[in-house]
């Protein structure tokens, strides 16, 4: 039994992180099926950021530290960096990064603090609350997330709603009758859902009485909420703390494994950028001795679209 859930794991965190690379790579080309590569990516998600930026008012709190600042980004360009460090060049490589999914999480989960901190002057937040205060976020600026990372899934009368993001997701749908990857959306899809029941799950844990149970998980469902933060962060829990066991796959699957992940890694990081605009040291960012070729074209094209 554990053997198969563990080959199941990884197959499905595989078909997730393939369904987010393809739904912003179709975000992107307004769902044609083109050739990407890393700088058609960067530069057409910066071209997306910078017209739905204009869209937007972004309030920042006061009495901001500038060294937690430069600390935080420091720290986030070198964990990317670690990210994106490839051990195989082709196809033909066989070694697989399964921990490149965990940093992409932590990555995540760091840009979300830094934002909070200049957005709120929130720190030192627990997983919960991060969910909390981020979704308020993801809904305040829906506008400028790109979809998938715009979604918000809810519960309503017993159904599940997409709060925000609901017009992207049709419009993927449709996307999908053409292209020829047509399974990214029901992943993307039947990921939110599962999660949404697994975070109500571990809700009702200590609740024993099945009356009580079920009074309970209405209430619970109608309270819950979740962002792409919540999908990752259950992905990556689940990579972490379970049985993972990446077996049977071919040199195929292991290059676009760390391929996906590594795509994904450099959209994070430019969405936050841009969200974060007013507040990157360019001149210093690019003085990083670690930084790597994509990191520092994305630096050069937000430095020349400074708004």
């Amino acid at each position: 039994m554990g053997e198969k859930e563990g080959i199941k794991r990884f197959w499905w965190i595989y078909k997730f992180i393939y369904a987010f690379k393809k739904a912003i790579q179709y975000e992107i080309s307004l769902g044609k099926d083109c050739h990407f590569n890393e700088e058609k990516l960067i530069e057409g998600l910066s071209n997306m950021m910078i017209r739905r930026l204009n869209t937007v008012n972004l309030d920042y709190a006061g009495n901001i530290n500038e060294s937690k600042i430069k600390n935080s980004l420091y720290f986030l360009y070198h964990l990317e960096k670690e990210i994106l460090i490839k051990c195989g060049k082709n196809k033909n490589e066989t070694f697989l990064e399964t921990f490149k999914f965990v940093k992409l999480f932590y990555l995540i989960e760091r840009w979300i603090d830094l934002f909070l901190y200049i957005q709120e002057n929130a720190s030192q937040i627990s997983h919960a609350g991060v969910s909390k205060k981020f979704i308020k976020i993801v809904e305040n600026l829906n506008p400028v997330f790109p979809f998938p990372f715009n979604l918000v899934l809810e519960k309503i009368k017993n159904k599940y709603k997409w709060t925000y993001g609901n017009e992207d997701f049709i419009k993927h749908s449709e996307y999908t009758v053409n292209a020829t990857s047509k399974d990214y959306i029901e992943i993307i899809n039947k990921s939110y859902r599962e999660t949404f029941r697994k975070i109500v799950q571990k809700k009702l844990r200590d609740i024993t009485d099945p009356k009580k149970k079920k009074e309970k998980r209405k209430y619970k469902e109608k309270d819950t909420k979740i962002c792409f933060f919540d999908v990752f962060l259950r992905y990556s829990e689940s990579l972490r703390y379970h049985v993972f066991m990446p077996t049977n796959y071919n040199s195929e699957n292991v290059y676009y494994w760390n391929l996906n992940i590594e795509w994904l890694t450099l959209t994070i990081s430019e969405i936050f950028e841009y969200l974060l605009i007013d507040f990157l040291p360019v001149d210093e960012i690019l003085k990083y001795g670690f930084i790597n070729q994509h990191q520092k074209y994305r630096i050069q094209l937000l430095s020349g679209l400074r708004i």
